[in-house]
Parts: structure tokens; sequence; C-alpha cells
């Protein structure tokens, strides 16, 4: 394995290229009391071309996650992440994301509206769609941003009977016309008391409005589009199995059952 841990390293964070050719990696380490240092690598796939990226050292307690390469495969989009949260939340979270160009010495830039809301946020082509809490902490605002062209329009948050404490896990349909995303009210999270409502919500990003697609009891995630955009793959980290939503229908499916095949001796 090419992705190794230096002395002192807490975590390595990794994602992979939509071509699979590329890979980027984060080592997290923290050798004086109160800093941490995160040193960002992008490789080929292989381990080969090997090159640092980002060496950054903070006092404020936040780390460099990689979230996605761009749909150009020439950018790197990573967050800057409160370390020690992740296990508070049921999808991931992003505090301040930002940009890196893969093809020189650049800075980061930080992406539109930037630092934000501690929340949801998800890329599709050159779309980047961010959640944020409404001035009034009743909801969450979508905005919706096309990097390549400068759009920028916020769809109002839903009107709901319940109040949300988390929002995120979008998901952008491959030809980016439309998103999915969860609201949820999350109650002793971890724990055997653990109590969950979730509504998923559908975006269309040509008319720029979003309605209530289906509401669950339990931890599901987005993973992919299916069936030319008409259908939703979910999976779940707490129940085994995978399920299928037809939007047409607003009804999640199971379609796979695990099989227990044994173990194998060491």
């Amino acid at each position: 394995p090419f992705m190794q841990p230096h002395p002192g390293a807490l975590r390595i964070d990794w994602v992979a290229s939509a071509d699979s050719k590329h890979i980027a990696w984060t080592v997290t380490r923290s050798t004086t009391p109160g800093e941490l240092t995160t040193i960002t690598y992008l490789a080929d796939a292989d381990g080969a071309n090997q090159r640092t990226l980002l060496t950054q050292t903070r006092t404020d307690m936040l780390r460099v996650l990689p979230v996605a390469f761009d749909h150009t495969q020439t950018r790197l989009y990573l967050d800057y992440q409160p370390d020690g949260v992740e296990g508070l939340t049921a999808y991931p979270q992003y505090a301040g994301l930002f940009t890196l160009e893969l093809t020189g010495d650049a800075e980061p830039q930080p992406l539109p509206g930037e630092p934000s809301d501690f929340t949801g946020a998800g890329f599709g082509g050159a779309l980047f769609l961010r959640l944020a809490l409404t001035p009034d902490l009743s909801g969450f605002d979508l905005r919706v941003y096309n990097l390549a062209t400068g759009f920028d329009r916020v769809i109002p948050a839903l009107t709901t009977r319940s109040a949300f404490t988390q929002a995120g896990d979008i998901l952008v349909a491959p030809d980016g016309k439309r998103a999915v995303y969860a609201l949820s009210q999350i109650s002793g999270f971890g724990t055997p008391q653990q109590s969950l409502l979730t509504v998923f919500v559908l975006v269309d990003l040509a008319q720029l409005t979003q309605t209530n697609l289906l509401e669950v009891t339990r931890l599901v995630r987005p993973i992919a589009w299916t069936e030319d955009n008409s259908a939703i793959i979910f999976t779940s980290p707490q129940q085994a199995g995978t399920w299928k939503l037809q939007l047409a229908e607003a009804r999640l499916a199971k379609i796979a059952e695990p099989t227990y095949l044994g173990r194998l001796a060491q």
C-alpha cells in the first residue's frame, strides 16, 4: 500500500477520481499539543507519480479533508473539517470548502460562500450545491452554484412539520437536472436509544424547486442514480441490504439481501 501513516499520524482520509485514474489522500498528524498538520497527496491509482499538493499546520483544530475531484479531474475539492466531530453526524457535514488546482503550485481558493454553516454539500459536473441554515434557524436553504458560469441562486427552505437538526447527503444526478438530499432529526445518535426521522427532498435543478420525496425512520443513504435518473439506490450503515426508490412511486423497496458465506481462517 502506498498510503502510509506518518509518525504521530492520527488518521488518513482519501478520495478517488470518477474515472478511477487518480487518488488523493490526506495524512493528519499532531506532534505538538494544540496543532494539527495535514499533508495532502496525489497519485495515480497504482501509486505512481506520487506528489505532495499541500501541507498546512493549524491551531484551530481544523484538518484538511479531501471531498471530491471536480468533473474535469484538474481540481480537488477539500474541506477544513473540525477534528473529532465526524462520529456525531449521520452523514458528512462541511465547514469550509475550498478548491486546489492539481496542475501547479496554486494556493487553496475558497469556494463561493465559504466558509459556511456546518452542513451538507454536493457536487455534480460544474454544479456546487450547499445547504445553509435559515436566519431564523427553522430550516435549510439550498444554494445552487454553477462554478463554470458563475450562476448563483438560493432555493428557499422547505416548510416542514418537524424541526430538522441535520441536512446533507446531497446526490446530484449525472445529467445535472435533479438532486436529492436528506433532512434529519436525530436524537441519541450512536446509542441504543437513537431515534431518527429523515425526509428526503427532491430538487429540480432546471426549475429551481424542491419537494418532499420520502419520509423514513431508518438511516439510509443515497449512493447512486439509476434507470436513466428515474430511480435512486440507497444503502444503510446500520442495516443489511440495498434499497431502490422509484421517483414515480416515492417508496423504498429492498432489492438485495446479504448472504452469509462464512469466514476465512488465517
